[in-house]
């Protein structure tokens, strides 16, 4: 019974020194930073609203987020307001976590 005992408890103190060490590892390790992935579509406006705006790509009409660091045109001179329904542009996005639709970081008008 002692030696029952013994065992669990080295096996207690065993798993808890692992854990320590495991988390004190872990906490010297600086954190990863990865850039978020982009991807570009080119169409056109269908739709500016408050908050969002819609394009068509020939196929089908997606709907992007704005937001206050989603920037317009050429050395980023444009507002959302410039812009208008019919007007071709290329819509640079990404996804954020927690976001069930895309957001645009850029959108460039075409030439």
């Amino acid at each position: 019974m002692k030696r029952a005992i013994w065992i669990l408890t080295a096996s207690v103190a065993l798993a808890a020194g692992l854990a320590h060490a495991q988390s004190s590892q872990d906490q010297d390790r600086p954190p990863v930073v990865q850039p978020v992935p982009t991807s570009e579509l080119d169409g056109t406006i269908l739709n500016i609203s408050a908050g969002k705006i819609t394009l068509w790509d020939g196929n089908e009409s997606y709907i992007f987020l704005v937001d206050a660091t989603t920037t317009c045109g050429p050395d980023n001179a444009l507002e959302l307001a410039d812009l208008e329904v019919g007007e071709q542009v290329t819509v640079t996005y990404t996804w954020h976590r927690g976001k069930t639709l895309p957001t645009a970081t850029h959108i460039e008008p075409a030439l």
